[in-house]
């Protein structure tokens, strides 16, 4: 199904690639033109990135992150013959219309992407998320599994038990590593998110910085409403009801590998591959592996474009 986009929403997207927690900016562009466009829903509007033609895959963010975040992967997929539909969940990135700590809660966001895909008139779909997002596409799968033709975890999702020991140890000292005040945990958070930090120039991490200093009661609103879903996806493990591939980095320091076997316990019938040089965000830093990884799985369930 192909989306109606006007041309003048055509755009070449720069310099933005979004981690999960933060956006820091590197010197590198999409391969491709990306469509920028929004779509009214019932409580606001939510903006969208679409690519390429074909069976519609819609990837979804994660937590304080947006949808450039998957730049490196989107252009790929669109070459190999997918319609690639991205979406700022609501509050996140150019969604803003989204202010009240309801808006922030994984029911709620479930609610909203089943509101984006009507709108956009995607009735069934490959559906992928990250981190948080990975959360909620699951969710979203339990409850309209008519729409979802499968699901990918791309890096470990929200909801599988608690945070990693390097995460909880800044949560001891009384900092949240996902609201950086200050230059140094700036830092931190990208030797968190990332095995090979990206180097932000001066000015954006100035810029980011500053925006969490200014908006930190937001930001820390936000946090606490997400934090609550620590072991969401195990409250009710639940029969995966769609081919379901799950993908984990071996040195995620947000969730860790360790915790890699309630995969298995909680989303039962899914399979787990252990990325070994990956670690909270394979669709960054190992775009190539993760676009040959989906494919390879599409393949296998006979989903393909023709």
């Amino acid at each position: 199904m192909k989306l109606s986009i006007p041309p003048k929403k055509l755009w070449r997207a720069t310099v933005l690639v979004a981690g999960l927690f933060t956006a820091c900016c590197v010197a590198a562009a999409p391969e491709c033109a990306i469509r920028k466009d929004t779509v009214s829903l019932a409580d606001g509007k939510m903006a969208y990135a679409t690519v390429g033609t074909g069976q519609p895959v819609v990837l979804v963010h994660g937590l304080f992150a947006n949808k450039e975040q998957w730049n490196p992967m989107v252009c790929k997929l669109a070459a190999a013959g997918w319609q690639v539909v991205v979406p700022d969940l609501p509050g996140f990135g150019a969604s803003t219309d989204y202010k009240a700590a309801d808006d922030y809660k994984l029911e709620r966001q479930v609610e909203h992407l089943d509101q984006f895909l009507t709108a956009l008139n995607l009735p069934a779909i490959q559906l992928a998320g990250n981190s948080m997002g990975g959360a909620i596409t699951t969710l979203y799968t339990r409850t309209h599994p008519e729409r979802v033709k499968s699901l990918t975890l791309i890096g470990a999702p929200l909801g599988l038990g608690g945070w990693a020991p390097e995460v909880q140890a800044v949560l001891k000292r009384g900092d949240i590593p996902f609201i950086p005040v200050s230059a140094p945990a700036y830092d931190e958070e990208l030797s968190l998110l990332f095995v090979r930090p990206p180097t932000p120039s001066a000015t954006s991490k100035t810029r980011a910085i500053t925006d969490y200093q200014a908006r930190y009661d937001h930001y820390k609103m936000v946090w606490d409403t997400v934090n609550d879903y620590g072991d969401v996806l195990c409250k009710t493990p639940q029969q995966t009801v769609a081919p379901m591939l799950v993908m984990w980095g071996r040195q995620d320091h947000i969730f860790s590998a360790d915790n890699a076997p309630a995969a298995e316990r909680c989303l039962p019938g899914a399979k787990v591959v252990m990325l070994d040089k990956s670690g909270h965000l394979p669709q960054y830093e190992d775009a190539d592996a993760m676009v040959a990884a989906w494919l390879e799985f599409q393949a296998g369930i006979n989903t393909a474009p023709k």
